[in-house]
Order: C-alpha cells, then structure tokens, then sequence
C-alpha cells in the first residue's frame, strides 16, 4: 500500500488514508467545540458530516480533550 493520501468518494474518511478537503466552516466548527458549545451540523447526504466528526474528535483528542460520539441512526432495543 502507497503512503501517499488517496480520494475517496463517499462513506467516513480515515485521516491516516484519505484526503479531507477542509472548508471555511469547519474552523468555526472546532472552535465552538473548543469552547464547549453544543454544535448541530445539518446537510443532506454525502456531505462531508461524518468525516468532519471523525476529524474534530481527532482533533480534541490531540488537544487533550475528550469527547464522545454517539450514532443515533443504530436501531437498539431496550431490554425490560
């Protein structure tokens, strides 16, 4: 396997393997999560969403932050 960085079109990129191209929002982004703020980011499919939270959880890890993730799009039961 190459070292190099690789496109990948579509699905969750792997910041050891692919290439993100970064947007103007994705500063304000981190730096609202930085400060602590809840953050919504809302955009239609294949957007760039959940890349741009693999990268902020990266981010603050490196940073000494700790965050968690939770995907609401697994259907779970509720044992009773």
């Amino acid at each position: 396997m190459s070292d190099e960085l690789q496109l990948q079109a579509g699905g969750t990129l792997n910041s050891r393997r692919h290439l993100y191209i970064e947007r103007q929002e994705d500063e304000k982004f981190f730096e609202l999560l930085e400060q602590g703020e809840y953050v919504n980011v809302l955009s239609s499919r294949q957007m760039g969403k959940s890349s741009l939270m693999m990268r902020a959880v990266q981010r603050l890890s490196e940073k000494g932050i700790k965050s968690v993730t939770i995907d609401l799009a697994i259907p779970f039961t509720l044992a009773c």
